[in-house]
């Protein structure tokens, strides 16, 4: 049953205040079902996202 408690890592993401409009677009646009993810890989996959469009507006 602790394997559940996993999914509280996506509380995580309402802590980057600077990319939270960013974020709300991202999950509009990637809407996919909610899958059980490991909580690394949860960071890792927001993490490249967040960069993917940072470097994008650099750009």
């Amino acid at each position: 049953d602790k394997g559940d408690k996993g999914d509280k890592g996506d509380k995580g993401d309402k802590g980057d205040k600077g990319v939270l409009t960013q974020n709300s677009k991202l999950k509009t646009q990637n809407s996919l079902p909610h899958s059980p993810l490991p909580l690394t890989l949860k960071i890792a996959l927001f993490i490249e996202k967040v960069r993917f469009l940072v470097i994008g507006q650099n750009n």
